[in-house]
C-alpha cells in the first residue's frame, strides 16, 4: 500500500469526516460538497541515507487542511485526525505545525497542520 493510501485510510476515520477526505484539492465553492472535509498534501518525501548508504526509511511531510463552517467543529475533526495519526500501525508519525484561519472567500474554518511520518 502507497503512503497516500495508508494517509487516506487513517483519516477517513477521522470523527465527522466520513469519506469526505481529498488528495490535494476540494472544490469548496462547490455546493455539493459536503462538510466537513479534509484536503491533505504530500509537501515532502526524502529518502533516509546513512554511512552505508540508502536506509529503507522514508520521511514524508503531509499537509492536512479540515474545513468546517465552525472553528469547534474543525478543531474537533483535527482532534481525532490527531489521535488517529498517531495511533496509526501503517507509519510512524509525530505532530508538527498547527494553525487555524478563516477563508473569507469560502466563509468556512480552517484548520491546518502537517504530520512527519516515517515508513518503509
Amino acid at each position: 500500500m502507497t503512503i497516500e493510501a495508508s494517509i487516506y485510510n487513517v483519516l477517513k476515520n477521522t470523527t465527522g469526516l466520513g469519506q469526505r477526505v481529498y488528495p490535494i484539492y476540494a472544490d469548496l465553492a462547490d455546493p455539493a460538497v459536503a462538510l466537513p472535509l479534509a484536503v491533505y498534501t504530500i509537501v515532502s518525501q526524502v529518502r533516509q541515507s546513512d554511512l552505508l548508504g540508502s536506509d529503507p526509511l522514508t520521511r514524508t511531510i503531509v499537509g492536512v487542511d479540515f474545513y468546517a463552517k465552525t472553528l469547534a467543529l474543525c478543531r474537533s475533526c483535527i482532534d481525532s485526525a490527531d489521535s488517529l495519526m498517531l495511533a496509526s500501525t501503517a507509519f510512524e508519525c509525530v505532530l508538527g505545525t498547527r494553525y487555524s484561519d478563516f477563508d473569507f472567500e469560502s466563509t468556512l474554518y480552517r484548520y491546518s497542520t502537517e504530520y512527519i511520518i516515517w515508513h518503509n
